[in-house]
């Protein structure tokens, strides 16, 4: 399951900034509020679209449940993977090597 919410999350991210980049060179305030509208648009739906791909993949075998039919569990599921990706990240680039000053 976690492969699969990660793809989808990639994919998700892509569209979003693909959105956001059509909108981010059109003159006036009207693109603006349509790039955020979509980025909310895509960034929200999306999770229910991942919701029923999980359903078709795993069908009974993963259930979420608690306040609205699971839909807060499932949330928090995919903002912790997006914290601990973030945090990873961070880490993994914190370690590489930096050039050594040779005055």
């Amino acid at each position: 399951m976690a492969i699969l919410l990660q793809l989808l999350l990639k994919l998700t991210i892509a569209a979003e900034h693909a959105i956001a980049n059509y909108f981010k060179d059109k003159p006036g305030k009207a693109p603006k509020f349509y790039r955020a509208f979509c980025t909310w648009l895509i960034l929200f739906g999306s999770k229910f679209i991942m919701l029923e791909a999980i359903n078709l993949v795993f069908g009974d075998s993963i259930n979420f449940t608690g306040p609205v039919d699971g839909i807060v569990a499932f949330f928090a599921l995919v903002f912790g993977i997006l914290i601990a990706e973030f945090i990873v990240s961070k880490i993994y680039f914190s370690l590489e090597d930096k050039p050594k000053d040779t005055a």
